[in-house]
């Protein structure tokens, strides 16, 4: 069994892609990062503070490693807060892509569905194989990290249900009449089906979860 949690907030600050990067050298285990600022979360010790690095050094991170980043160290970044009702779903379909970067493209009664997986399995997830997948969505508000204590939750861990796990917080890009609902993620946009798309407008924040099997 494979699972991944990936609780990324997907806000971004205005002017960090371009931001001079100083010579501070810091060191600690890789919790998160984002490509699109080029930033990486480090934990060192009890210590849990992001760092504007440079994009080639975001290139080599691997999770939960022990890395000397160079760069500026940031203030806490706002984080989506899950709010509201989980309005859970679930379809068969079957697959249609694998993207390298672990985003499956699945055709569906509902629509062409994107989620993430573990690992982007060419055997696993082999165009034509039939899947099921199961997602719940639900409403965040975005507030400042220390409103709600304590640092950003791991990026991975172990779920006891069998299947690829996947947990994506983000903006709302688009909805359409089908139900289809279209989130920002790291990894490029996601895309899942609600019953009832009215509950989150485009620009409103939501906490997605997926499920994927192939057995």
């Amino acid at each position: 069994m494979k699972a991944v949690y990936a609780v990324l907030a997907a806000t971004m600050f205005a002017g960090c892609a371009t931001a001079p990067v100083p010579g501070n050298v810091y060191r600690g285990e890789v919790w998160t990062w984002d490509e699109r600022d080029s930033t990486v979360t480090l934990r060192e010790g009890a210590d849990i503070y992001r760092v504007q690095v440079t994009p080639d050094q975001v290139r080599r991170l691997r999770m939960h490693e022990t890395v000397a980043v160079r760069g500026q160290r940031l203030g806490p970044k706002p984080i989506q807060v899950p709010r509201g009702p989980v309005v859970a779903s679930q379809t068969t379909g079957r697959i249609a892509s694998l993207d390298p970067g672990g985003v499956v493209a699945l055709d569906t009664p509902q629509g062409r569905l994107t989620v993430w997986v573990t690992q982007p399995d060419t055997a696993r997830y082999s165009a034509g194989k039939d899947a099921r997948v199961s997602m719940s969505v639900q409403a965040a508000d975005i507030v400042p990290q220390a409103a709600v204590g304590g640092g950003p939750q791991p990026s991975a861990s172990v779920a006891n249900e069998p299947g690829d796990h996947a947990v994506v917080t983000g903006r709302v890009l688009s909805t359409d009449s089908r139900g289809l609902l279209t989130v920002e993620s790291p990894r490029g946009p996601i895309t899942v089906w609600v019953p009832d798309v009215t509950p989150y407008p485009v620009g409103s924040a939501v906490q997605v979860r997926t499920v994927v099997r192939t057995d």
